[in-house]
This record gives C-alpha cells, structure tokens and sequence, in this order.
C-alpha cells in the first residue's frame, strides 16, 4: 500500500522505501506519489550518503587486498630461498677451509720443531719451512731492504725493513738467500751504523725455507732498477743478487725471538722476546731482529676464525628460510582471505 504525501501546489508522488533484499538495506526503490521536494531530501540523507560511501570505502579496501595479493604473488619463492642456499653453500666452504687451515697448521709446526740439517744432507730443493742450518759469509755488497714495514715491540710501533742478501753455504757450496730479519729504519739507512746489523766473517745461523710472499700484502709492485722492494719475491730477488731464480732463501729464526701475537681487538703486535728491552734505547735491541719458530704456528686467519665465519654463513642461512617462510604464509593467508566483506577477506568455516 502506497503513502501519499501532499504539498501545497504540487503533485503528489508515492513516498520511496527500502527494498532489503534487493541491493542491501540502504537501497532504495522509487514509490509513485513521492512529493518532488521532499524527494531530493530523502536522497541526500545521512543515511544515503553514509551508505555511499561505506560502499566506496569497501570496494578501494578490496581493490587493495587484491593488488597486494597480485603484487605478492609476483615474487616466486624460490627466489626468496636462494639466499638460504648460497649462504649455507659459503658456511659449508668456511668449515672446508677450517679444516684444511688446521692440516696446514700441523704440517708446519711438525716441520719448524725438527732438528736442523745441513744444506748438504738434501738431495733436493727442501720444502717450505723446513729446518736448515747455514754456515758461511753473508754478501753484504747485495742487501735488500724490504719494506719499509712497521713493527710494534713492548709498545712501541718503529718503521723498518726486513733485510735480504745472498749468502754462500760453507759446508754444500751452495748459494742461497737469507733473511736476515727486521732491522729499524734509522739504523738501515745510516752508512754508520751498518756494523750493528751486518756482521764480517763467516756466520752461521738456522732457519726455516720460505717462498714469496704475497703481492698484495703490499700493494705496490717491486722495482728491480730502483732496487725499490715492497714484498719479498724470492726468484726476482735472486735474479738481481745475481744467482738463478730456483734459489731458496732461509728466514733466519732463533728461539727467544719474536712471536706475532693475536690479541681481541684482532689487530696484530709484536711482543719483544730476545732476552732484551726490545723497545729500548740503541744497543739495546738485537740486531736483525727474527722471528722464533713458534711464530710460524699462527695465521692471520685462525681455524676458530674459520669456525666463526660458518656459524655467521648458517645463520643467515636459517635467517633467509625464516623469511621465505613467513612470506609463503602471509600471501597464503591473504589468498584464503581475498574477497570477504569490507575487503576483510572470507569468513572462516568451522566445522564441527
């Protein structure tokens, strides 16, 4: 039955009512009879208007959820889980690498505690840090200074050199190089005081053999006509000296000579062990100063570095997987909710 309402000097039209069940409760249906004023009322009431806009807020919520979960399902997962593999692959080479630091370590130190041999008791070229004893005369007229190169001894960082030179063996007549040791930069470079470092007549000495070291320790490439050397290369150093590039050198050690300490703050110092004040005044430092043999037992990479570095590899290894887990969930999550009321996502059914 249709409602009429009546104004002055207008038509009356049927009032409009509410259809619930078609369009929701806030939908309307046009009644004839409705008074043309009193119709632009009703469709600008606050129930019209909240009811518009609670639709035009539902469908940008949805139009939301769905470009998320799009976006979301753009990115594969196993893109997220190949960090985790590269991670534990480099965590897996990292305990590699521990294991062969320690073969090494062990091989050295049973090599550098041997007793040392006579140059002429080996049938061939002796291998690295084997245990040798020279006698003979040091060729001062070839020296070369290695550096320069800082050493802290008891405190107190110096500039200096590490001093090479040809030496011939006595007793196999075979010519080798020696490194001498470290030697401050101020007595290196004073013509006057070369009696404190290089000594006359016939010496003789025992250490380790040794090969080149690393290019990139110093940065900065040899230059054999400026006698310029910033590493040790073992056959261009003999080449200059005069003797074949095959020739060994022997770092000269002693025991109660200097170990390379690794203290927390991982920064390397050099702690005195000649028997000496080794930070003290002129004449009283050793001169060269060398290395004792158990100097040769560390590294600057550690197996326990090695260690740590694994650990650091399987973390973010486990990290990476935590990750594309919770990402495979949320846009799981967000798939089982797509598409509910208010752009909420579906109600969950439960079943008993």
């Amino acid at each position: 039955m249709q409602r009429l309402v009546r104004a002055a000097g207008t038509a009356c039209r049927p009032l409009a009512e509410a259809a619930p069940f078609s369009g929701g409760i806030f939908a309307q249906r046009a009644l004839p009879g409705r008074c043309g004023a009193d119709a632009g009322a009703v469709s600008h009431s606050p129930f019209a208007r909240g009811a518009q806009g609670l639709r035009f807020a539902t469908a940008a919520a949805a139009a939301e959820t769905q470009g998320r979960a799009a976006s979301n399902r753009g990115i594969p997962i196993w893109l997220l889980g190949f960090p985790a593999v590269v991670c534990a692959g480099l965590g897996t080479w990292q305990l590699q690498r521990k294991g062969w630091k320690e073969e090494l370590l062990r091989n050295v130190a049973a090599r550098i505690h041997q007793p040392a041999v006579s140059l002429k008791d080996l049938d061939s070229t002796p291998e690295e840090f084997t245990r040798v004893r020279v006698r003979g005369r040091v060729r001062h007229d070839t020296t070369a200074l290695v550096g320069p190169r800082p050493r802290t001894i008891d405190g107190r960082t110096r500039i200096g050199y590490t001093v090479v030179a040809a030496m011939d063996d006595a007793d196999s007549g075979v010519s080798l190089l020696v490194n001498r040791g470290w030697v401050p930069a101020d007595v290196a470079q004073d013509p006057a005081r070369k009696g404190e470092w290089q000594p006359a007549g016939v010496v003789e000495v025992e250490g380790l053999v040794r090969g080149s070291e690393d290019p990139g320790r110093s940065g900065v490439a040899n230059d054999v006509g400026a006698q310029q050397w910033h590493y040790i290369d073992v056959p261009l150093l003999a080449q200059a000296m005069g003797l074949h590039e095959s020739t060994p050198m022997v770092e000269v050690v002693r025991e109660g000579g200097y170990v390379e300490e690794r203290p927390n703050t991982g920064m390397g110092a050099l702690k005195g062990r000649t028997g000496r004040d080794a930070g003290g005044e002129r004449g009283d430092m050793s001169l060269p100063v060398v290395r004792a043999p158990e100097a040769f037992e560390s590294h600057a990479v550690m197996p326990v570095d090695h260690l740590g570095y694994a650990f650091t590899w399987f973390g973010l290894s486990v990290s990476a997987i935590g990750m594309a887990a919770v990402h495979r969930y949320a846009r799981s999550r967000r798939s089982r909710l797509k598409g509910g009321p208010m752009g909420l996502g579906k109600r969950p059914t439960f079943r008993v």
